[in-house]
């Protein structure tokens, strides 16, 4: 969701910071589902663009036919 279009919807005082995932943030919560026994795919991602998609499951050896991405939107309204 983009910050933009959805700080109305947090309380004023609320502190709020604004980060943009990488590919080792989505290799990392890959590596932790493959620790915890869970299988990575199928599985929908969303936020990161496809090619950041594909290179992470390319190194980790998965089948990109069986990811699904949402890439991130800055129009994508709150509602």
């Amino acid at each position: 969701m983009p910050y933009a279009r959805s700080r109305d919807l947090l309380p004023p005082d609320l502190p709020v910071t604004v980060t943009r995932s990488a590919a080792l943030d989505l290799a990392l919560a890959w590596a932790k589902v493959l620790r915890n026994g869970w299988p990575a795919t199928p599985v929908s991602i969303d936020t990161f663009d496809r090619a950041t998609v594909d290179e992470v499951a390319q190194a980790l050896g998965l089948d990109s036919t069986e990811i699904a991405t949402l890439p991130f939107d800055p129009d994508q309204t709150a509602r």
